[in-house]
């Protein structure tokens, strides 16, 4: 429901799987229960965790509900933008993730008091951590992925995005791009790299990144085939 409940209905006919998915996700967090505060700003502090119980979500005066799989109970400012576990969210999912983000905290920064935000999947791990990845680079609050991860770890270090997601992550940060073609120039030469590389593959080519230091002026190696065979590519990225 728009609360983020079932209904008494729903809830007894999947009363087994309930218990049982409820219980997965507490025995995977069992050494990490904890919700991580990732950042503040101004009045709005964001904190990351995984799906929170009726006493624990009391604590935020805002949530944000990434579980498809689960409901909660949420008495407080509820938005939600659901998926299943397991599934990487691609780079327009992650896109209108976080205008719905996005429409939190405008509702939490427009409070004359200070406000508690939670963002949070089942374990707090992925899918969520994924999404405030993207959000923290749509704020400039971070530049590039591995930038934005960091943030992420080191307030909660077990996260770990696999590479689809950081994949879908650079595609996210590309369609950004598109739409705002001054942003190229905010990017550190090292995500420049990265984003042609991600272009180049989108392409079809065998791509290999290069060290980031003495490459040789070889940013990034690209083999393609065509008709009259398989070509190597040599680019070098630079934007003026």
């Amino acid at each position: 429901q728009t609360d983020g409940s079932l209904s008494i209905a729903a809830t007894m006919l999947f009363a087994p799987y309930l218990i049982f998915a409820w219980l997965n996700s507490r025995i995977w967090t069992k050494k990490h229960p904890e919700d991580s505060k990732i950042l503040k700003i101004e009045n709005t502090t964001i904190f990351l965790g995984r799906i929170p119980t009726r006493s624990t979500i009391q604590k935020y005066q805002a949530v944000f509900d990434c579980v498809a799989e689960l409901p909660v109970n949420s008495k407080n400012s509820y938005f939600q933008y659901s998926s299943l576990d397991l599934i990487p969210l691609q780079a327009d999912q992650l896109q209108r993730a976080v205008e719905v983000f996005n429409q939190l905290m405008a509702a939490a920064s427009s409070q004359s008091t200070q406000q508690h935000v939670l963002i949070y999947c089942a374990l707090g791990y992925s899918r969520s951590s994924a999404i405030l990845c993207a959000w923290l680079m749509q704020q400039q609050h971070a530049t590039q992925v591995n930038e934005a991860i960091q943030i992420v770890q080191s307030a909660r270090p077990w996260v770990r995005l696999n590479d689809v997601q950081i994949k879908n992550l650079n595609a996210s940060l590309i369609e950004r791009i598109k739409g705002d073609p001054q942003s190229l120039y905010k990017l550190s030469p090292r995500q420049f790299e990265e984003i042609i590389a991600e272009i180049l593959a989108d392409m079809g080519c065998n791509v290999r990144l290069m060290p980031e230091t003495r490459d040789g002026g070889r940013d990034v190696l690209a083999t393609f085939k065509t008709k009259l065979g398989e070509f190597l590519a040599t680019v070098q990225c630079k934007r003026q």
